[in-house]
């Protein structure tokens, strides 16, 4: 049997650094989404949606940005149980107070960041605003700073006149897809139709339908007739033209400064001729000579999954399948085969994922197969970026002042890796001789050039990013050396 991954997907969103609340329940990540733990079990009334709707309320979210996940059994968050229908009424009081606490720490840090009292700062959709001035600040660049605030007694919440999400209708938090399963079901040949749920780290496993059917054409002709609508995510709007703006946005003011050794603007200002280059590059696919596939078996009598494909990086394979499937580790088993082409896409191991999902599903073997148009569709692309170099020169010819600007998008915001966002995509940049960084340097590129300034910024981007022959060295080394 065969079965085969549907190319409606959802868009997934992506994170970096997170910065959580000293609250148990809260985490805002550094673009701007909002984790929310749900600590009490799910029976079907949806108190995994309704419960963290309280929350939402008075930490003043955008819900679109909120996602939310099981809360591990623990004693910091007191009982955890249900039973008697009365889940709204006994967390009534003490989550929106939990939620009026983070942003309590967010107006806070606001106020001492502006240097005005927290009495004239008010928020509303997931940012801050100084009422008298006007100016606002975003949950997700005070996060890291507000959460290391001593968290307040009392905090105020807001009068039910102000509610923007309790009382309203939203999705329930596991209904991420509505799948119209008759015409496909229709096609000759077709035995089922899965759903796959992804990982919170979308890396390991997106969010996908699968058609399983008898042949690759029966599957291929069932995934055309299959009807998929996905919840739009905060990213549904994004574009080449919205994610340009942000890159243009980040040239002109990048926030985080690597490196700056000497006295570049002063240097440029006095440079005898000064070269100045602004650089694009697109997000690029693999194309793999081989679309992604794999096979697998679940053995229901003694719970294992078997998984044989062309899979490069096996051990982690193995640990993927295992979080996809819910199996103790030592029962998957995963075998290689000849990969055909790689160029980095099959690092991770998403398919091999996929194909134990659906087997375990079905209770059975699988081979999991995409078309071209599906592994392009939803690869995971070399990031996007934007540079801008300016090189100053003295009258004999030699660099005094090099100033290299990078806005790119971050594999490290993606995957949740939760050190910095420019640290997987600067290397292979140019600074100065003196004022070494650490822990850069090993990824960093010191040159004899006396005035070197070296700046990043990451825009925020629902496209998967990952591997692509060293992706930041290709880029990077591009506009260094055509600008040498």
């Amino acid at each position: 049997m065969r079965t085969e991954l549907s190319g409606a997907q959802s868009p997934m969103t992506a994170h970096a650094g997170p910065a959580t609340f000293p609250t148990d329940y809260v985490q805002i990540d550094p673009d701007d989404r909002v984790l929310i733990w749900s600590a009490q079990p799910e029976m079907g009334e949806g108190t995994k949606t309704s419960l963290p709707m309280l929350i939402a309320e008075e930490l003043d979210a955008d819900w679109t940005r909120v996602r939310i996940d099981d809360a591990p059994l623990d004693r910091k968050y007191g009982g955890q149980g249900v039973g008697g229908s009365d889940a709204i009424r006994s967390d009534w009081n003490n989550l929106r107070r939990i939620g009026a606490t983070a942003r309590a720490l967010l107006i806070a840090c606001a106020a001492a960041a502006w240097n005005v009292p927290a009495s004239e700062c008010d928020t509303d959709a997931h940012i801050v605003r100084h009422r008298p001035t006007g100016r606002q600040q975003r949950f997700g660049a005070l996060a890291a700073r507000a959460a290391t605030l001593s968290v307040p007694r009392e905090v105020p919440m807001k009068e039910p006149d102000r509610y923007r999400i309790i009382g309203t209708r939203v999705n329930g938090t596991d209904n991420q897809v509505t799948i119209d399963a008759s015409k496909a079901r229709q096609v000759p040949g077709v035995r089922d139709i899965v759903e796959i749920k992804g990982l919170d780290n979308t890396t390991f496993l997106m969010h996908g339908v699968a058609v399983v059917a008898d042949s690759t054409w029966a599957a291929f002709k069932g995934r055309e007739a299959l009807v998929v609508q996905w919840d739009e995510g905060p990213y549904a709007a994004e574009s080449n033209a919205s994610l340009t703006e942000q890159f243009q946005k980040l040239l002109a003011a990048p926030p985080t400064t690597l490196h700056n050794s000497g006295r570049v603007d002063d240097a440029l200002a006095t440079a005898g001729v000064v070269i100045d280059n602004t650089y694009a590059f697109p997000f690029v696919s693999h194309a793999t000579l081989e679309p992604h596939n794999c096979s697998a078996e679940f053995r229901p009598a003694t719970g294992e999954i078997w998984v044989r494909g062309p899979i490069q990086m096996p051990m982690s394979a193995q640990s993927v399948v295992a979080r996809a499937t819910g199996i103790a580790i030592d029962k998957a088993h995963v075998h290689c085969t000849r990969i055909g082409g790689g160029f980095s896409r099959r690092l991770m191991s998403d398919y091999a994922a996929e194909a134990a999902v659906v087997a375990k599903a079905i209770g059975g073997a699988v081979m999991i197969v995409d078309t071209r148009e599906g592994d392009l569709q939803h690869d995971y692309y070399r990031p996007a970026a934007m540079q801008q170099i300016r090189a100053g020169l003295s009258p004999d010819g030699k660099i005094v002042a090099w100033d290299h600007v990078i806005a790119s998008c971050s594999r490290n915001v993606y995957r949740k890796d939760p050190r910095a966002p420019h640290s997987t995509e600067t290397y292979g940049s140019y600074i100065g001789a003196a004022q070494r960084v650490d822990p850069l340097d090993a990824d960093l590129q010191p040159t004899r050039i006396p005035n070197a300034r070296l700046r990043y910024g990451a825009p925020l981007t629902g496209v998967a990013t990952g591997a692509w022959r060293a992706p930041a060295h290709v880029v990077n080394a591009f506009a260094i050396e055509t600008t040498i």
